[in-house]
C-alpha cells in the first residue's frame, strides 16, 4: 500500500493541478519508499532533489493561475509555499552536506503538510476558481 494516496476530496476542479498534485504525491511516495529501503545516497540525492525541484515548478503555476484569476488570499497561499520550500530545502542542505539522510519523519511531514495543504488552503482556492470561471 502506497505511503500516500490520491483522494478525491484532494482534487482543486482544474485537471492540470489535480496531475500536478497527483505527481507530487509520488514523488513523496518514492521518497518514502527509498528512504524506508536504505537507498544509497546518489539515488535517494536525485528523489529528495526531484521533490523540491517539481514542487517548486508547481507552487508557482498555481500561483499564476491564482493571480490570473484575482484570487483574494493569493499572498498567504504563497506564504505557505514558500514555507513549505524551506522545509524543503533545509532537508536537501543536511542531506547533500552528509549531515542527516532523510528520515520517515521527514517524509511524514511532507505527505502532512500536502495533505493538509490540499484540503484547507487548495480547496478555498478551488472554490474561488470555480465561481472566477463561470462569471
Amino acid at each position: 500500500m502506497a505511503f500516500m494516496t490520491w483522494e478525491p476530496s484532494f482534487s482543486v476542479n482544474d485537471e492540470e493541478l489535480d496531475r500536478q498534485h497527483m505527481r507530487l504525491v509520488g514523488l513523496i511516495n518514492s521518497l518514502h519508499e527509498a528512504v524506508a529501503a536504505g537507498t544509497p545516497r546518489p539515488a535517494m540525492d536525485r528523489i529528495a532533489s526531484d521533490v523540491a525541484m517539481y514542487a517548486r515548478f508547481h507552487f508557482r503555476k498555481e500561483e499564476s493561475l491564482m493571480a490570473q484569476h484575482g484570487y483574494p488570499a493569493v499572498g498567504q497561499h504563497t506564504r505557505e509555499h514558500a514555507e513549505f520550500t524551506a522545509s524543503l530545502d533545509g532537508f536537501m542542505r543536511s542531506l547533500l552536506a552528509g549531515q542527516q539522510p532523510i528520515s520517515e519523519a521527514d517524509t511524514g511531514f511532507m505527505k502532512d503538510w500536502l495533505r493538509r495543504h490540499l484540503l484547507e488552503s487548495d480547496s478555498c482556492y478551488a472554490a474561488h476558481l470555480v465561481s472566477s470561471r463561470a462569471a
